[in-house]
């Protein structure tokens, strides 16, 4: 009875929610929002700008109609600061000192500050990079552990995002049940063609990472992240396999000089036709996460969140956790893990699965199997280049004879054109001769027929 009363007066004080989308921010935040984006300065009349309007849902009046929903749920939610700055929220899961909170938000030092006022340094126990969650391990006892719902919530169920305050962060409904969300592929910013020595660079995309990175036209890229890159279409492809905010290495080659370059990669769809307009529309409630997308399964709401709420609980009316918020996706959604995924990760987490030693030692024996693959390669090659080399000897010693042979018998035939001139030479005299042998002789046979007829006239 209580909790459908709760609900009705829930439903009864929200009606006015759903004149528009809220915004989240405060002062601190509204600081922010004007130094990144100047153009939506006084436009109050819009939602997303300026403080909420008393009858919008993140009005601190409206946000108070949940405080016993997630009264109980703030004790199993801490705030993750670094250099005092709130990066992220957390969720316990352990009442020994464990969190589950979003990765991609973590850096620096870290601290877990309690629901009680107290701040506890926190280590990175665990990283599962499919879900972005990493586990925190705090030096602690009987913490209040999360309570999670079993089933799924329906489209339309409302939400709310508890914090330390008494108040939730955040509220929203249900948009859209879990399914996939695809990983959005990174992208350096290049167009690129083949040259003799691997990917060449034509062009460089404005305010990509690649121009960031202080890549040039005509550079080749001949690795990355010790890959050999052989044409442009293995370099699509393996650039494609990481998401954006991924840092990639590079060995690239600029004239006579090889350079090591680290770039980050961006979102592919900016440089879709109609990219930028829709990151502006989507970024028009405020900051969105680094990381929100590439997740194995995810419920959508339609709560405010900022980057920083992300790695909390999200709690049904009932109090109990439907999930972990994992991100701020757009203008009007963000993305939470739901328990389906969560829970069968919790056992792996807490046997140390899946903790930062043991992925950088897997990532140490992955490099060596790499490193041993390309020796191998090297010499394989290395045997080929030897096997060339001796062909090439070979068929220039071969070269070299035909060579020598042909420059021979070039002077035989010389020779022999010379013996045949000296040939024709002669017989042509000899023929000459022979033409006035033979015209003598006529002279003589006339004279001595003439003699002989003239000598048998005499006798007469």
């Amino acid at each position: 009875m209580k909790t459908t009363f709760f609900r009705f007066s829930c439903l009864l004080g929200l009606l006015l929610v759903l004149v528009g989308t809220p915004s989240l921010f405060a002062e601190e935040e509204k600081k922010e929002q004007e130094t990144q984006q100047p153009h939506r300065r006084g436009n109050r009349g819009f939602p997303g700008f300026g403080k909420p309007l008393e009858f919008e849902r993140n009005h601190q009046s409206v946000k108070s109609a949940f405080r016993s929903v997630v009264s109980s749920a703030s004790k199993s939610t801490v705030v993750i600061l670094s250099k005092d700055k709130q990066i992220a929220l957390g969720t316990i899961v352990g009442s020994d000192g464990y969190v589950l909170t979003k990765n991609s938000e973590l850096k620096g030092e870290l601290i877990c500050q309690f629901a009680d006022g107290a701040k506890l340094e926190a280590k990175v126990f665990g990283i599962h990079d499919a879900t972005d969650l990493a586990m925190l391990k705090v030096d602690a006892e009987n913490l209040t552990t999360i309570q999670w719902r079993e089933s799924e919530p329906s489209v339309g169920d409302w939400l709310a995002t508890p914090g330390l305050e008494q108040d939730p962060v955040a509220i929203g409904v249900v948009s859209v049940g879990s399914r996939k969300i695809s990983a959005s592929s990174g992208i350096l910013g290049i167009l690129i063609e083949e040259s003799d020595i691997g990917p060449r660079i034509d062009q460089v995309m404005p305010d990509s990472g690649a121009e960031k990175a202080g890549l040039q036209v005509n550079d080749v890229i001949q690795s990355v992240n010790g890959k050999v890159m052989k044409t442009r279409v293995e370099l699509i492809n393996t650039v494609k396999n990481f998401r954006p905010g991924d840092e990639i290495r590079l060995s690239v080659v600029r004239g006579e000089e090889t350079l090591s370059i680290t770039a980050t990669l961006g979102d592919r769809s900016l440089f879709d036709p109609g990219g930028h307009r829709q990151n502006f529309q989507n970024g028009l409630g405020g900051p969105l996460s680094q990381r929100r997308a590439g997740f194995p399964s995810a419920l959508q709401h339609d709560s405010v969140l900022r980057p920083r709420d992300c790695g909390g609980p999200i709690v049904d009316l009932e109090g109990k956790a439907i999930g972990i918020n994992i991100a701020r996706a757009g203008r009007v959604s963000s993305y939470a893990l739901p328990v389906s995924v969560i829970k069968p990760l919790l056992p792996d987490f807490l046997a140390g699965k899946f903790s930062p030693e043991l992925a950088a030692k897997e990532k140490v024996e992955k490099l060596s199997a790499r490193i041993l693959a390309l020796k191998t390669s090297q010499q394989e090659l290395g045997k080929k280049v030897a096997d060339f080399e001796q062909a090439i000897k070979k068929a220039k010693a071969a070269e070299d004879k035909a060579k020598k042979a042909f420059e021979q018998a070039q002077a035989t035939f010389k020779k022999a054109q010379t013996e045949v001139a000296n040939v024709e030479k002669n017989a042509h005299a000899a023929r000459i001769e022979l033409t006035v042998a033979q015209s003598e002789l006529k002279s003589v046979e006339a004279e001595k027929t003439a003699l002989q007829k003239k000598e048998d006239e005499d006798k007469q």
